[in-house]
């Protein structure tokens, strides 16, 4: 979540300091109608310089002439603090760090303690508890990630995938927006450092039109090229022309003109040698985007043998069975694991772990029965089933071990 802030940055200092000791900002409407928002740094007869606000889309001081000014409005106080208060703007993908919460909650704070009755106070409110409630969760380790809230447990099992889902998201963006070589890096990115992600087999499914658009402007470029060698070697052909004649009229001629002449073949002869640098540029360039063809083809060709289809359906079930073992489902997630095609995701190895730590406890828990301590039995059986709710293991042992703690209890 980029929150455009610094930590030793108070937000609400720097608003404090904005709404109290700078003049304001104001809004000048000029006659072409367009409006320019900042402050007012100097003014003269012929011209006012202003701070422009970000809101111009440009920032940096600005001159405008006053006959370019048909009025001047005053900005109120409150929507002069409101509009430099950090965005309270909550990433819908993703949460933020723990520390990058703070300083945009004080700052908004800061300003509805200050304009408490501001007509833009309740939407502000509003936002704010919003923010406020997400901060809330990252701070007792939640974690949000594309769109999906994960407990501490999940965020843990799942760190590797939540990593890789980032890099998903670098790739999508850059999809959407049609920049085909940073969606080909983000690609490349996914691939090398998380080949046993989830999102991996997303974007694998979605790569192909990035690699034809990317062999396609290749193509375009290079025939643009081949285009421009072509109209060099007609020009230099008529350099060459001209200077065989003109070498061939060099010994038949007059001393004065004949100097004349020499110049002309120094020209053209130079003129030749830049075209044959250029071409020699242009070749390499032609060769370049061969080479980057080729490789872009060869990478198309062993994408295409990865079964990615395939993969995202394991994906799919595999995410389903982390949702059965969160309900206890212990056994049935085990056999799935071992028939189902899951080895290739580090989401398969991190829940295999969890149940294996729950096998591990189940016979910590027998061998306290066997050493008839129900008491440490039972005390390990409630601890465990706060990780593993509705385990048919835990629940038995627990109710073994609380039998036995009564048939203790009435000798």
């Amino acid at each position: 979540m980029n929150l455009n802030c610094s930590a030793p940055i108070l937000w609400a200092s720097i608003l404090i300091l904005f709404t109290s000791l700078c003049p304001g900002s104001e809004r000048y409407l000029l006659l072409d109608g367009s409006e320019m928002v900042g402050e007012k740094i100097s003014e003269d007869s012929a011209s006012v310089l202003i701070q422009t606000d970000p809101v111009n889309g440009v920032s940096g001081q600005m001159r405008l002439p006053r006959a370019s000014i048909k009025k001047i409005v005053a900005i109120p106080a409150d929507e002069d603090a409101f509009r430099k208060l950090p965005p309270l703007d909550i990433n819908s993908l993703f949460s933020g760090k723990p520390d990058s919460y703070a300083a945009p909650a004080r700052a908004a704070q800061a300003f509805l303690k200050k304009f408490p009755t501001s007509e833009l106070a309740p939407a502000l409110r509003q936002k704010l508890q919003l923010w406020m409630d997400e901060q809330e969760l990252v701070s007792k380790g939640f974690v949000k990630s594309a769109g999906q809230w994960y407990s501490p447990d999940q965020a843990r099992d799942r760190a590797y995938d939540l990593k890789a889902n980032q890099a998903y998201a670098d790739f999508q963006k850059a999809l959407q927006n049609q920049f085909l070589d940073n969606a080909w890096e983000s690609f490349l990115n996914l691939e090398t450092q998380y080949p046993l992600s989830i999102s991996y087999g997303l974007a694998g499914s979605q790569v192909r039109p990035v690699l034809e658009g990317k062999i396609r402007n290749l193509a375009i470029k290079s025939d643009n090229l081949s285009k421009k060698l072509l109209e060099n070697n007609n020009t230099r052909a008529q350099y060459a022309d001209r200077l065989g004649k003109a070498q061939g009229r060099l010994g038949s001629v007059a001393p004065d003109a004949a100097a004349s002449i020499k110049n002309q073949i120094s020209a053209m002869q130079g003129n030749i040698a830049e075209i044959d640098a250029e071409n020699s540029r242009i070749s390499r360039q032609v060769a370049d985007f061969k080479a980057l063809s080729e490789s872009l083809q060869a990478h198309m060709t062993r994408l295409a043998a990865i079964p990615f289809e395939q993969i995202n359906r394991s994906a799919r079930s595999l995410t389903q069975l982390e949702s059965r073992l969160a309900e206890g489902q212990i056994e049935e997630v085990r056999a799935e694991l071992a028939k189902g095609d899951y080895k290739k995701f580090a989401l398969a190895q991190s829940l295999q772990k969890r149940i294996d730590s729950h096998d591990h406890i189940v016979a910590r828990i027998r061998e306290d029965l066997t050493n008839r301590e129900f008491a440490a039995a039972a005390d390990k059986a409630m601890a465990a089933l706060k990780e593993f709710p509705n385990s048919d293991s835990l629940l038995s042992l627990r109710q073994s071990a609380e039998s036995g703690r009564r048939a203790d209890n009435t000798k």
